[in-house]
């Protein structure tokens, strides 16, 4: 299985914002969840080669439950629902993130870092990212083994979902500019960010093209004498 995680940890460092890098380390379920559409629309960019892209069609898909509790002036809560294996988790003590909270699986319980008052609201949230059913062998060949396919094709359904969103943000970007006034233009401009933002994809979408005729390469060619032909 390729699980979507792999995809997102791939991704966070494509991205050219600060503040999405943030986002993700502080609360991973959140970041995970506001992702997944973008990683569901650049699926369909991958198309070639069509012996990997074909086997991306089965699919795990996301799953998870968000759980709130009453504080009784312990720590420890049982939880209702129980959390697929591999999801990740979020913690809150009145709307405040709990770093320090950590899952039980042998008794499916919760124990936050402190005590929580009674009359106080904590919660729990997993969320299971989803995965991609397969090990790839089938799309193997005698030089690229399933495993050299399945790093290729995280390196580009993660530039896939970087792409979607930088299609969102380039044009919610350029729709700013042009609401702007001549006023507003004196006070800040978008220009130099658009610009940056443009070019940030441009360079995304050459990664994305070149790993996609990388991997056509290395899956169709064939050895003879050392090197590598059609």
């Amino acid at each position: 299985m390729l699980e979507f995680k792999t995809i997102y940890d791939k991704a966070i460092n494509l991205f050219d914002d600060p503040i999405i890098q943030k986002a993700y380390f502080e609360d991973t379920v959140r970041w995970e969840k506001m992702m997944y559409p973008y990683l569901e629309n650049g699926i369909p960019l991958f198309v070639n080669p069509t012996r990997v892209s074909y086997l991306l069609v089965d699919q795990t898909q996301p799953t998870g439950e968000f759980e709130l509790f009453e504080g009784n002036g312990g720590a420890q809560y049982a939880l209702h629902s129980t959390p697929v294996d591999k999801s990740d988790f979020s913690f809150l003590i009145n709307g405040i993130n709990d770093y320090g909270a950590t899952y039980n699986p042998s008794d499916n319980s919760v124990t936050f870092s402190k005590e929580v008052p009674a009359g106080s609201k904590c919660s729990v949230e997993w969320y299971y990212p989803g995965c991609f059913n397969t090990d790839f062998s089938k799309a193997a060949s005698p030089s690229v083994s399933a495993a050299v396919i399945a790093y290729r094709v995280k390196e580009i359904l993660s530039r896939a979902l970087v792409l979607n969103w930088a299609t969102d943000e380039q044009n919610f970007l350029l729709d700013i500019k042009n609401v702007l006034t001549d006023t507003d233009f004196k006070l800040y401009s978008p220009a130099n960010s658009v610009r940056a933002k443009v070019e940030w994809k441009k360079t995304i979408e050459y990664e994305f093209d070149t790993l996609k005729n990388n991997l056509g390469w290395e899956l169709y060619s064939r050895k003879y004498h050392g090197g590598n032909y059609y």
